[in-house]
């Protein structure tokens, strides 16, 4: 990825997604400190309070400005934070997908619409050979997920989780 762009602010129909503010951190702890949310998720601990939340903001941060990151706050019409979207840089042309959303989102297809409009972007404004993401085996609706957007299962693996305190069984994807 580029330290010359920065995370750009994209919109859909139903979300405004948008780099992370510090002002962001009580929503965001609200919802990562949800246990079904946090078990979606290997680097989020249980609990997740709100300084977690201004440490991971300020992470997230720098690693965009150093351009290995961008991280999208994913925002309703009525302006509230449901959830997150990003890219992970993992080597030169390979990047990793991330996700998550509070859980009185679920099922109503917002996953979907984000993960369309920030594999659009990057499509437009990218140079990536291939993005992978990873799923926990328990978690068959971000695989849907997945695999609405052109995502390909690769194989199956295991990650480290905090809130599930342990290592557990994680499916594999790839779009090239």
């Amino acid at each position: 990825m580029t330290p010359a762009i920065l995370t750009p602010v994209l919109i859909t129909s139903r979300l405004l997604l948008r780099p992370f503010e510090h002002e962001d951190a009580p929503a965001l702890a609200s919802f990562l400190n949800d246990p079904a949310v946090a078990m979606g998720i290997c680097s989020v601990p249980l609990p997740f309070t709100q300084l977690h939340a201004s440490a991971r903001i300020l992470m997230i941060r720098a690693r965009e400005i150093a351009g290995k990151d961008f991280v999208w706050a994913a925002e309703d019409l009525d302006g509230n934070l449901i959830g997150m979207i990003g890219l992970s840089e993992q080597q030169i042309d390979t990047a990793r997908l991330g996700y998550s959303f509070a859980r009185s989102h679920w099922g109503q297809g917002f996953a979907t619409e984000a993960v369309d409009s920030v594999m659009d972007w990057v499509s437009r404004h990218l140079s990536l050979r291939e993005i992978r993401a990873e799923v926990f085996h328990d978690n068959p609706a971000s695989a849907r997920v997945l695999a609405k957007a052109g995502f390909i299962e690769t194989g199956h693996g295991a990650r480290f989780s905090f809130a599930r305190n342990g290592s557990d069984a994680t499916r594999t994807f790839a779009l090239l």
